[in-house]
């Protein structure tokens, strides 16, 4: 019996473990083709925030991995399109963003740890 539920609790653990390998961690950043950021702090708020799948270009967790959005229309959410991070590309968006469109803002924030970066980006008031 106890071989049987811990396997069972190791299956489900799994399947959990594996579920949240799919779910990007929040903000999520969305960039357009041209280069426009948007910032969502809650990833479960997609279906709120988007209506079909083609609405962005590239996309970022707050672990800098790169997300997609899936669904059907009025009912979209984001998922992990790797779960390896792509730091380096999304700085480099972001610094882009920055000198293009944020331009009476005095840059992108430091930090030098990802985690720094992503908590000083996501609390900063970006002037357009």
């Amino acid at each position: 019996m106890r071989v049987i539920a811990r396997d069972l609790v190791d299956r489900l653990a799994s399947r959990r473990d594996s579920d949240l390998t799919l779910n990007p961690v929040g903000p999520v950043f969305l960039f357009d083709e041209s280069g426009v950021m948007d910032i969502v702090y809650d990833p479960a708020l997609a279906d709120e925030t988007l209506e079909t799948c083609g609405e962005f270009y590239k996309g970022f967790d707050a672990r800098a991995r790169p997300i997609e959005v899936r669904g059907e229309p009025g009912s979209v959410y984001f998922v992990l399109a790797a779960e390896d991070s792509r730091e380096s590309e999304f700085r480099q968006r972001v610094t882009y963003y920055y000198a293009r469109f944020a331009t009476r803002t005095p840059g992108p924030p430091q930090g030098d740890s990802l985690s720094a970066f992503v908590d000083a980006l996501a609390g900063d008031e970006i002037n357009e």
